[in-house]
């Protein structure tokens, strides 16, 4: 740790905030303290699991604070802002308050999963390969009341390719994150460095998402069923409803020609996989899983 860097408090909860805080510890910074949610239950035994930047932590023997709430902020605010140069938010989970973000001193920072405005909210990777984007990125932002307003300081984006998942575009935006994060800070005490207000006329929110957002229908396009499998990989997950129950399948667009048949048809079925018949164009199923099944 270096103490002539400047000083943080880094807030973060999952593994895409956990790649940047050890990025940060890698490359030197002063890591204050740091702030995730309280450990959850988790998995099928639902055995009491901490979070990913809670590891990182521990393993780098950094001092943790787990609130379970920041309404009651005037002892919070004595110990993050004493001394603290940078309060850097990475997918907390929680809403920071107002008083928080109108220190003097400390600099509020977020680093945000798309090219804001675009996709302000919680799920903002899902819902730009559910709409089909070409492209995503990363925007190093001040924090602010309003849900991802705030000035952006850089913005960096990467293509989403046709086999990215919600999963591989978050590791590729979690690197890319933390390169514009400390490229941000190295640069904060030039002359004239501002943000760029962000035209709110853009704004678009990606809302939280949850397990019904995973049912499919065969009435839905190929290209649609193959853009919400991926969206959805690795969570809530993309399912089907079957005689079985509902079946959870990945899979992509078939390249076979669509036939005039009957919507949810089977048209082929081979070691590539289960080719369905859909409203428009075929999905090929490559993988299925039956409840409580591998």
């Amino acid at each position: 740790m270096n103490d002539s860097s400047p000083s943080i408090v880094f807030a973060g909860t999952p593994e895409f905030a956990a790649h940047i805080l050890q990025k940060l510890i890698d490359e030197k910074f002063n890591i204050k303290a740091v702030m995730t949610q309280p450990d959850r239950p988790a998995g099928r035994g639902q055995n009491t699991l901490p979070s990913a930047v809670k590891k990182v932590a521990l393993t780098n023997e950094l001092p943790i604070w787990q609130p379970q709430s920041l309404k009651e902020n005037g002892q919070a605010i004595e110990f993050l802002w004493k001394n603290i140069d940078f309060f850097i938010v990475v997918a907390y989970g929680l809403l920071i308050p107002k008083p928080w973000l109108n220190q003097p001193k400390c600099a509020p920072l977020n680093v945000h999963g798309s090219l804001l405005p675009k996709w302000r909210g919680a799920a903002p990777v899902q819902h730009a390969i559910l709409s089909g984007d070409a492209v995503t990125g990363v925007s190093i932002m001040q924090l602010e009341e309003k849900l991802d307003a705030g000035p952006v300081y850089l913005r960096r984006e990467i293509p989403i390719e046709s086999n990215d998942t919600s999963e591989s575009v978050l590791i590729k935006l979690s690197q890319l994150g933390a390169e514009a994060l400390i490229d941000v800070l190295r640069h904060w005490l030039q002359p004239g460095y501002q943000p760029e207000i962000q035209n709110h006329s853009y704004a678009t929110y990606a809302s939280k998402l949850n397990k019904s957002d995973g049912l499919l229908n065969w009435e839905m396009s190929a290209s649609q069923i193959d853009r919400t499998v991926r969206a959805l990989d690795p969570w809530p997950g993309a399912r089907i409803n079957s005689d079985l129950g509902e079946l959870r399948i990945w899979g992509n667009v078939s390249n076979s020609t669509s036939k005039s048949i009957a919507v949810g048809t089977i048209q082929k079925v081979s070691n590539d996989g289960i080719e369905v018949q859909t409203q428009q164009g075929i999905f090929n199923v490559k993988e299925l899983q039956i409840p409580g099944k591998k």
